[in-house]
């Protein structure tokens, strides 16, 4: 069971690393995409730092299980 959890945090885990570096990567697209979804200016910037920090502590399973909450609470806000 232990496997199955750290499989489902891992997936997710990836989900976040790659939606986090796609922002960093192309910071353009990122402030058009969060304008458009009328996103908060104020978390425009921070988002994408978030989502890579809350990927690295899935992936590793750091801070279990903060980092599922977390990653429940970024996902319930979109």
């Amino acid at each position: 069971m232990a496997t199955i959890g750290w499989l489902c945090g891992a997936v997710v885990g990836i989900a976040f690393l790659i939606s986090g570096g796609a922002k960093v990567t192309d910071r353009a697209a990122w402030r058009r995409q969060a304008a458009a979804m009328r996103a908060p200016t104020w978390a425009v910037p921070a988002l994408p730092w978030v989502e890579l920090v809350v990927g690295a502590a899935l992936v590793t399973r750091l801070a279990v299980p903060w980092a599922a909450i977390a990653a429940g609470g970024l996902l319930w806000l979109r």
